[in-house]
């Protein structure tokens, strides 16, 4: 044998080695029973009141001011300094978001997780 078949030959067996290095693909899984849900909007007071159809117990709901400049912050959000603190209620069907724009937002995310 040649070297040049001799290398060929190992490039090959590398090349088909190599193959079974990776392993067999797994099964993808139950995607579970829960949904997630994003609800954006615009603060038009400072009692503004979002109904949605998603916002029931039991679920996880978090809800976030942001500014325009995309800075987000998690309600509720304390503001000792300035005698107020911007927070959110949580009611099926509802969430009611109280000084937003106070604290300097524009607009609000709720993130919704159902069960």
């Amino acid at each position: 044998m040649t070297k040049k078949t001799i290398l060929i030959i190992a490039v090959c067996l590398i090349g088909l080695g190599c193959n079974k290095l990776k392993g067999e693909r797994g099964d993808k899984g139950d995607p579970g029973p829960g949904r997630v849900y994003i609800v954006t909007g615009f603060l038009t007071s400072n009692e503004t009141v979002v109904n949605n159809f998603t916002i029931r117990t039991p679920a996880n709901i978090a809800v976030y001011l942001a500014d325009g400049l995309g800075d987000k912050v998690e309600l509720p959000y304390f503001l000792p300094d300035f005698g107020y603190n911007a927070y959110a209620v949580i009611s099926t069907g509802r969430v009611d978001i109280y000084n937003g724009i106070l604290a300097g937002a524009d607009r609000f995310e709720i993130i919704i997780v159902t069960q």
